[in-house]
């Protein structure tokens, strides 16, 4: 039984490439998300999530962001990447 031809092994060896580049540069975002306000340094926020990980926040065109030390929020996200959330929308959460 012969080899298939080496066009079509490049093809598919291609395509497999292809899809897991785009697999893995894919972003994967939670539709909302809970996050505390911390500064990190004088006029420097950023977001902590319940992990611990510190995210820089990106509103999207026309959302206003009002950082409190310590609070937190609830966040719907657009986009998450490299460390830099890209925020839809922000609510407060209500402290138990």
């Amino acid at each position: 039984m012969g080899r298939a031809p080496a066009y079509a092994r490049r093809a598919a060896s291609l395509g497999i490439t292809l899809a897991i580049l785009v697999i893995l540069a894919t972003p994967s975002v939670a539709a909302d998300q809970d996050a505390t306000w911390v500064r990190t340094s004088p006029g420097v926020w950023m977001l902590e999530d319940s992990q611990g990980l510190l995210h820089q926040p990106q509103p999207e065109a026309g959302l206003f962001l009002s950082p409190s030390e310590g609070r937190t929020v609830g966040l719907e996200l657009s986009d998450a990447l490299a460390g830099i959330w890209t925020i839809a929308d922000m609510w407060f959460v209500a402290e138990s």
